[in-house]
């Protein structure tokens, strides 16, 4: 069993930089979990107190029931996949595979079984002989994944190890790293500051800001119920819009009202049963998808269009009020065009206006 907790872990550098602040986070066996945030939200300390490459300055953190805090790396049966590849440029695809088993003490009689099936496991076999050198991105990081593969640990903790690879690359090992991990069946814990990995390949994402753990959840319930103003602004692309307001009696109910805007929340908003009191000052989130184009008298005006093909992203003014939208690509449209706008009054976010930013309602 590989499940991972950490409980109540601080770290503290010298200086008195606190990199990360109380974690408690669980992690279950044979998940892939992201840890995403921005750089130097703590995300990659975290991974490497779990390696015991740095030491918690407080709090345990166990696998499998067995408190590993203070056992030295050798013996936490992890494996570390790291941004640089750093492979050994000497030694073949097989003598870089074949390096930690020589290591371990591993016989020679037993090495070459468990380097066949993993060199087949990567589709490296037919590149056995080559030098790093002679390889692509791409097959450089399925060495160094096979690398660690071949320890067979319990955990694979991997530090954005697609941030050197190209876009279409990028896609390409992703659909890799997920099929991987199906197929090994081990517990995978993947850094990133890197949205879209972390959305399309995380069973949860652990979302990390100034060294505090923001919001544990799916993707899909990270994206559709973001914790916070941060979790709120951080995922998304592009970002959600987030208004100043203030709670108000809209068409003889309540809503969200600026200087510009009047939304009505429409019964069974969520939001509803934890409405603090009319005039008190929130934030709105607006998703870009949730602003449409409809027809109707004009109430806001174009201002950039960047096609992307199949849709494109465009940001108006409503009044003072900037907004970006996702427009389908077979609308057209214009700079200093007047149109009318609508928002799904039915997905709007709400927060409390103050430091934490804690969402409003389930």
């Amino acid at each position: 069993m590989s499940h991972v907790v950490f409980d109540g872990v601080r770290k503290v550098f010298t200086g008195g930089a606190v990199a990360v602040e109380g974690l408690d986070l669980q992690i279950r066996d044979q998940e892939f979990i992201s840890l995403l945030g921005p750089s130097g939200c703590g995300k990659t300390t975290t991974l490497r107190m779990l390696a015991g490459l740095e030491q918690p300055s407080s709090g345990r953190i166990r696998v499998g029931g067995r408190d590993i805090t203070d056992l030295p790396p050798a013996k936490r049966n992890v494996a570390m996949v790291f941004q640089s590849y750093a492979l050994y440029p000497h030694m073949s695809v097989e003598g870089n595979i074949e390096y930690p088993l020589r290591k371990r003490g591993v016989p020679k009689a037993e090495r070459g079984a468990l380097i066949a099936r993993t060199l087949e496991l990567l589709d490296l076999t037919a590149l056995k002989e080559r030098k790093p050198r002679q390889l692509s991105g791409g097959q450089q990081q399925r060495v160094a994944l096979g690398r660690a593969i071949v320890r067979d640990p319990e955990i694979f903790l991997l530090d954005e190890p697609l941030s050197n690879l190209d876009a279409k690359l990028r896609a390409h090992m992703r659909a890799e790293l997920i099929e991987l991990q199906r197929r090994l069946g081990r517990t995978m814990i993947y850094v990133t500051h890197d949205q879209l990995e972390a959305m399309t390949m995380s069973h949860r994402i652990a979302i990390m800001n100034k060294g505090v753990l923001q919001q544990l959840d799916t993707p899909d319930a990270i994206y559709r119920r973001p914790a916070n103003l941060f979790v709120a602004g951080f995922v998304g692309a592009p970002a959600m819009n987030l208004l100043h307001g203030e709670i108000a009696s809209v068409d003889s109910g309540a809503g969200f009202v600026t200087r510009d805007l009047a939304i009505p929340l429409p019964p069974g908003h969520a939001a509803l049963a934890a409405l603090p009191v009319t005039g008190t000052r929130v934030r709105a989130g607006i998703r870009p998808e949730d602003v449409r184009c409809v027809p109707g008298e004009p109430n806001a005006r174009v201002t950039i269009i960047e096609p992307t093909g199949h849709e494109s992203i465009v940001f108006f003014r409503w009044g003072e009020t900037a907004l970006v939208a996702r427009v389908d690509g077979e609308t057209r449209l214009t700079a200093g065009e007047k149109v009318r706008l609508e928002i799904r009054a039915q997905n709007l976010h709400l927060f409390a206006e103050d430091e934490a930013g804690r969402r409003i309602g389930s």
